[in-house]
């Protein structure tokens, strides 16, 4: 055949889905266009995601059957990293008293009337006094010991003058230790002594 058989490429052409081209027409043949194929998929076998997962099941079977875990400390470690993760994503709010939030209130207030106070004509920012001395605006009612919790009438015992230890104990430190050498040395110049006078 020296001319195409365009009957036959029709007929292949509607059997499998195909579209006849028209020779020599670059622009409306439109090659590289997607329409009318289908997805393919192509399995993988199934041994490649066992194969691994076997052999993580081996080794950790050899592990628990040969190590001596402490069940105690791994449900402590576990029950620490769950306590871990709760106080990560759970945050509780700490709702502060009224009476806290009123007396920060008012101190914010007194930073801010001292910090915002104009300065007098003719002189730098005014600054506390560093030799003054501290004086509450109101006073303490009743006594004052019973406020601070501290000083009473009642005298306080004082502390013995010498260390106290019973009888027969190992004096402490270092001289103590070099005195109780000091004995059992005699003591055991004693004992040679007696032991060659029954000789």
């Amino acid at each position: 055949d020296l001319q195409s058989n365009d009957s036959l490429l029709q007929r292949i052409a509607d059997a499998t889905g195909g579209r006849m081209l028209t020779p020599f027409d670059v622009e409306g043949a439109n090659v590289f266009t997607r329409e009318g194929l289908l997805v393919t998929a192509s399995p993988l076998p199934i041994w490649d995601i066992l194969i691994p997962l076997l052999l993580a099941l081996v080794i950790l079977d050899v592990a628990v059957r040969r190590i001596a875990w402490d069940w105690l400390a791994t449900k402590r470690l576990a029950a620490a990293a769950a306590q871990r993760v709760r106080d990560f994503t759970m945050t509780t709010r700490k709702v502060e008293s009224a009476p806290t939030l009123d007396a920060l209130k008012k101190v914010r207030e007194d930073v801010a009337e001292q910090k915002f106070k104009p300065a007098e004509k003719g002189s730098a920012v005014a600054r506390p006094d560093p030799s003054a001395k501290f004086v509450a605006k109101g006073g303490v009612e009743g006594d004052i010991s019973s406020v601070v919790g501290g000083a009473t009438d009642k005298p306080v015992p004082s502390a013995p003058k010498g260390k106290i230890e019973p009888k027969g104990a190992p004096a402490s430190g270092v001289t103590g230790s070099l005195l109780e050498a000091k004995r059992r040395a005699q003591q055991q110049i004693r004992q040679k002594e007696q032991g060659d006078s029954d000789k």
